[in-house]
C-alpha cells in the first residue's frame, strides 16, 4: 500500500514534468502545459499530505507527539477548517453549515485543526453531490461533543472496522477514485485521544455517517453571558 501511494504521485510528477521539459512530438500549447502543471501540483500536494500523515502517525505511535495547548475560540477553528475545504465541497455542490458557539477550547490548535480538516474532508469525499454537511456542538453529561454529519454513502460494520485501521480504506467501487492514504481517520482518533477524548462513528450504509469528537469538559472555556447561535437554516 505504501509503495503504491508513494509511487503514484511521483510517477505523475516525473511523467508530466518530462512532457513539459521535452515534448515527444511537438511543442505544447499553453492550455496543455497548464493542465500538466496542475497535475504536477496536485500530485505534489497529495505526496506532501501523505508524508506529513506518515510522520504524524510515526510520532503518535512512538509516543513522541507533543501537545502545545492554548485557548482558542471553537468558531475560529471550524471557520478556518471550512475555508480550507470549501473548494472540494463547491466542486460537488455540497453546502456546509455549523452551529455557532461562543465557547473556546483548550487544545493544541494545529492538532485540533487537523482533526477537523480530516473529518470534514472525509465527509466531502464520501458525500453524494448536492447534499449537505453539518457540524454541530452539544453538551453531554461528561463530554463536550463536536459532530460532523453527512448524507453520503455510509459504511457497513465491516467497512467501519477496516476504516479505523492505519491505511484502512472502505472497499466500495463507488468511491475508488476518491481514495486517499487511509490515515486521516486513524490520526484524528489518536489526536483526539491525546486530548483526553474519544472519537465515535455512527454510520448506515447509503444513508450517511456522523463522526463525533468527544472532549472532556475541562477543555471547555465558556464565555460569560454567551449563548449558542443557530445556523441560518435553523434545522440543527
Amino acid at each position: 500500500n505504501m509503495s503504491h501511494e508513494l509511487r503514484t504521485p511521483l510517477n505523475a510528477i516525473i511523467g508530466f514534468s518530462d512532457f513539459i521539459r521535452d515534448p515527444p512530438h511537438q511543442s505544447l500549447n499553453s492550455e496543455k502545459t497548464k493542465d500538466y502543471a496542475n497535475d504536477i501540483y496536485n500530485s505534489g500536494q497529495y505526496l506532501l499530505t501523505l508524508i506529513n500523515d506518515i510522520l504524524d502517525m510515526s510520532k503518535i505511535e512512538s509516543k513522541r507527539f507533543e501537545l502545545f495547548e492554548e485557548v482558542v475560540p471553537l468558531d475560529q477553528l471550524i471557520e478556518q477548517c471550512l475555508k480550507l475545504t470549501s473548494r472540494a465541497a463547491d466542486e460537488k455542490g455540497i453546502s456546509m453549515r455549523w452551529t455557532e458557539t461562543s465557547i473556546s477550547i483548550l487544545c493544541d490548535t494545529r492538532a485540533m485543526k487537523q482533526i477537523l480538516i480530516n473529518l470534514v474532508t472525509n465527509a466531502i469525499k464520501f458525500s453524494h453531490p448536492q447534499t449537505r454537511i453539518k457540524i454541530y456542538v452539544h453538551q453531554e453529561e461528561e463530554d463536550f461533543v463536536i459532530s460532523i454529519q453527512d448524507n453520503g454513502i455510509g459504511m457497513t460494520d465491516e467497512d467501519l472496522e477496516r476504516a479505523l485501521l492505519p491505511f484502512g480504506q472502505v472497499r466500495d467501487a463507488h468511491i475508488r477514485e476518491n481514495q486517499g492514504t487511509g490515515l486521516g481517520l486513524n490520526i484524528s482518533r489518536a489526536l483526539t485521544e491525546l486530548h483526553g477524548g474519544k472519537l465515535t462513528i455512527a454510520s448506515q450504509y447509503e444513508k450517511g455517517t456522523t463522526v463525533s469528537i468527544h472532549l472532556p469538559n475541562y477543555r471547555i472555556v465558556p464565555v460569560q453571558n454567551a449563548s449558542e447561535i443557530g445556523t441560518p437554516d435553523g434545522d440543527m
